[in-house]
C-alpha cells in the first residue's frame, strides 16, 4: 500500500482500493491562532486539506503552524525498497543490472490492461506472463492473468471484464471521469456481481464523494451483509465525512468479526474521541495499544499512549 492506488483482487478480479487508512482526525493549528478540528483527507508539502463536517477545506502549509493528531495508520510516503533504489540510482551498474533497469513492469502492466480492455485478453496474458518470468508471484501480473483466463473459461462475461480493465487503467492514468464511466457500464453489462461497485466505491472515495461512495459499497452490502470489505469501506467513509456517531456500527461489526485487530479498534476508539465518549474511547484505544504491543509495533501503541494521555 505504497501508492496513492493500488490493485486489489477480490475472488480472482481486481478492483482499485485508496489506501487503507489515508485519512486521519487531526486539529490543524494556523498561525493566526485558529484551530480546525477535522479529518485529515489529503497532504502535500504545499499543502493540507481537511474535511470538516462534511465540508472540505484546504490550507497552505506556510499558513499552519502545527498539525495535532494522529498520523495515518498504514499510509507510507516512500517503501524503503523505493528509497533503497534511489539511493543507488547512480552506482556504476553491471550489464545484468542495466538489463533488468530496462525490464519496466509497470508499463508492461498498463499495456496488459489496454490489451484487455480491448477485448485482446490472449496478448495481455502474454505481458503478465513475461511480468512474472522476471517477479514470480507478482501480485497484479498474477491475478490479471488469473482474470483473463476465467475470461477465457467463460466464468466472466469479456464485455463486463473488458469494462473493469479500462477502469483500472484509467484510474492508473488518474483519469477518474473514464473510470467512472467504465465501471458503470460494468454495471450495466453485469448488475450481478460485487467488483463493478468495488470499483466506483473507491473512486468516489478517492474523491472525497463519500456520500456516492457509501451508495455503491451498500450495493455490496445487498447481497453479502457480513462482507468485510464493504462494511469497513462505509465505516471508513463514514469516518472520512466526520459522520463518526454513523461509523462506529460499523466499526463495531467489524471488531465482532476480528477482534484482535488493531486498526479497527483505533478507528472505534478514534470514533468515540472525537464524539467525546472518553471511557469508550479509552477502553479501545488501550485495546488497540495492547494489540500493537503483540505485533511488535512499537510506534503505533506509543501512538495509542500518546492519544490516551491526551498528548494527541
Amino acid at each position: 500500500m505504497h501508492n496513492k492506488y493500488f490493485i486489489c483482487w477480490l475472488s480472482g478480479v481486481f478492483f482499485l482500493m485508496v489506501t487503507f487508512f489515508s485519512v486521519y482526525p487531526a486539529v490543524v493549528v494556523l498561525k493566526s491562532g485558529e484551530n480546525i478540528q477535522g479529518t485529515i483527507t489529503k497532504q502535500t508539502e504545499q499543502e493540507i486539506e481537511i474535511n470538516v463536517s462534511g465540508e472540505s477545506k484546504k490550507y497552505p502549509m506556510r499558513e499552519i503552524e502545527t498539525i495535532k493528531g494522529n498520523k495515518p495508520i498504514v499510509a507510507e510516503s516512500k517503501s524503503e525498497e523505493s528509497k533503497n533504489r534511489e539511493s543507488k540510482s547512480e552506482e556504476v551498474k553491471s550489464p545484468e543490472s542495466q538489463a533488468r533497469d530496462e525490464f519496466d513492469p509497470d508499463a508492461l502492466f498498463k499495456k496488459a490492461l489496454l490489451l484487455a480492455a480491448n477485448g485482446k485478453f490472449s496478448e495481455a496474458e502474454e505481458l503478465c506472463k513475461k511480468i512474472l518470468e522476471k517477479i514470480p508471484d507478482e501480485p497484479q501480473a498474477t491475478q490479471a492473468l488469473k482474470t483473463c483466463e476465467e475470461v477465457r473459461d467463460g466464468k466472466f462475461k469479456p464485455l463486463y471484464a473488458q469494462s473493469l480493465f479500462r477502469g483500472v487503467y484509467s484510474m492508473l492514468e488518474d483519469n477518474t471521469s473514464a473510470a467512472i464511466e467504465a465501471f458503470k457500464k460494468a454495471v450495466e453489462i453485469d448488475p450481478n456481481r460485487d467488483e463493478a461497485y468495488y470499483n466506483l466505491g473507491y473512486v468516489y472515495q478517492s474523491l472525497n464523494h463519500y456520500e456516492e461512495a457509501i451508495t455503491y459499497f451498500k450495493k455490496v452490502i445487498e447481497r453479502n451483509p457480513d462482507d468485510e470489505h464493504a462494511l469497513f469501506e462505509i465505516g471508513i467513509s463514514l469516518y472520512s465525512a466526520s459522520n463518526y456517531r454513523e461509523a462506529i456500527p460499523y466499526f463495531e461489526k467489524l471488531i465482532s468479526q476480528d477482534p484482535d485487530n488493531p486498526e479497527l479498534q483505533a478507528l472505534l476508539g478514534m470514533s468515540h474521541r472525537w464524539l467525546g465518549n472518553r471511557e469508550a474511547s479509552n477502553q479501545y484505544l488501550g485495546r488497540a495499544r495492547e494489540l500493537f504491543k503483540e505485533e511488535g509495533d512499537d510506534e503505533r501503541a506509543q501512538e495509542m499512549d500518546n492519544l490516551l494521555s491526551g498528548l494527541l
